[in-house]
């Protein structure tokens, strides 16, 4: 693949899941609630290599709704942009030179509880941005990259949310950037059986503020497919950002310290591949 060329090759792999759940009930004496779920996820790539260059790039969406007694509540939101240039240092094993940069945002706004009126987070509020040089090193099914230098930015572009100083930032504050460590890896699996596995990890530190102060987001999704398009997925996203703060661990009612995020979507629904890498 990395043999001299004149030529570009492209391949556009990617995965697209769209899942639904719903449970129906009349006059059932146990109780229960009417209840449907819907989501889709879409990962798409576009890869293009060309002598010992390689050019990566990954959409990756998700949205979610539950409906429940006619009350709407947001499941999963997430809409992220990356993209990676490489080039061949050696063979064996792979070792390459990599410029990173994503971009991370969400859809429509996000609410604490269903029913209020006041909402906590919306598209570009916040959105976080990565962009780095580093080293990409890649075995069978696994990629890892990691940058000694990397800036992350941060922006809260609503004015009520940066006037109340969350996801980092100051009241008043729109924007933030920080310098530090970072690193991502990527593994993709297929077992027997039709299960996929594709699972994203991303951390960063910032050496010159809270070196020793870790952010990681872990997103995991696994497909099993077996025959036609019917397939069972779950997806579940485990995130520790130390800029939002979860808990109160003085008991006077104020939020001072960050916690582990945790979030997990199942369903049964249609999925298609597309392409391989």
């Amino acid at each position: 693949m990395w043999a001299a060329s004149d030529t570009t090759q492209w391949s556009f792999p990617a995965i697209y899941v769209v899942s639904f759940n719903q449970t129906v009930l009349r006059q059932w004496n146990a109780g229960g609630q009417n209840n449907l779920a819907a989501g889709a996820i879409l990962r798409q790539q576009a890869i293009a290599v060309r002598g010992k260059w390689r050019w990566e790039q990954l959409l990756d969406a998700t949205y979610s709704l539950n409906i429940q007694e006619g009350i709407t509540r947001k499941i999963d939101d997430k809409l992220e942009y990356a993209t990676r240039f490489d080039y061949l240092l050696r063979e064996d094993p792979l070792w390459k030179v990599s410029g990173f940069s994503s971009f991370k945002t969400q859809f429509v706004k996000g609410f604490a509880k269903p029913g209020d009126s006041v909402y906590i987070s919306r598209a570009f509020a916040p959105a976080y941005g990565i962009a780095g040089l580093g080293l990409t090193h890649k075995t069978d099914g696994l990629d890892l990259y990691a940058s000694p230098v990397t800036a992350k930015f941060t922006w809260v572009l609503d004015s009520a949310l940066s006037a109340q100083g969350v996801f980092g930032l100051v009241p008043g504050q729109r924007f933030r950037q920080e310098l530090g460590l970072y690193g991502n890896a990527r593994f993709q699996r297929s077992f027997k059986g039709g299960i996929k596995m594709d699972l994203r990890l991303n951390a960063f530190a910032n050496y010159l503020q809270a070196p020793f102060s870790v952010d990681i987001d872990s997103d995991l999704l696994l497909v099993y497919k077996n025959k036609g398009p019917l397939s069972s997925t779950l997806r579940s996203q485990n995130l520790l950002d130390r800029d939002v703060l979860l808990r109160d661990t003085n008991g006077d009612g104020k939020l001072d310290a960050s916690g582990i995020q945790t979030k997990q979507f199942m369903g049964l629904g249609l999925t298609y591949e597309f392409g391989k890498k």
